[in-house]
């Protein structure tokens, strides 16, 4: 994630710096893959939730950067 964040930024410095010598379709193209990798990156860095139910459990699967956190909650016969 680190290596990605500073490649964004490396990238991002040099359109800065030659944003003036760039035909308009370039700089379009340019903000829409910049702007795009750092979409996927905050989507990354957020993670995934999987919500399960059946008749005898709820189960929350989160998943963070490779981690998974489960929680699980069972049913009573009084439900």
């Amino acid at each position: 994630m680190i290596v990605e964040a500073v490649g964004i930024v490396v990238f991002g410095v040099y359109i800065f710096r030659a944003w003036a010598s760039m035909p308009l379709w370039y700089r379009a193209l340019l903000i829409w893959a910049v702007a795009g990798a750092i979409i996927a990156w905050f989507y990354q860095l957020s993670g995934s939730e999987i919500i399960e139910i059946d008749a005898q459990k709820l189960s929350i699967n989160k998943q963070i950067l490779g981690w998974t956190r489960r929680k699980v909650a069972a049913f009573g016969e009084d439900c």
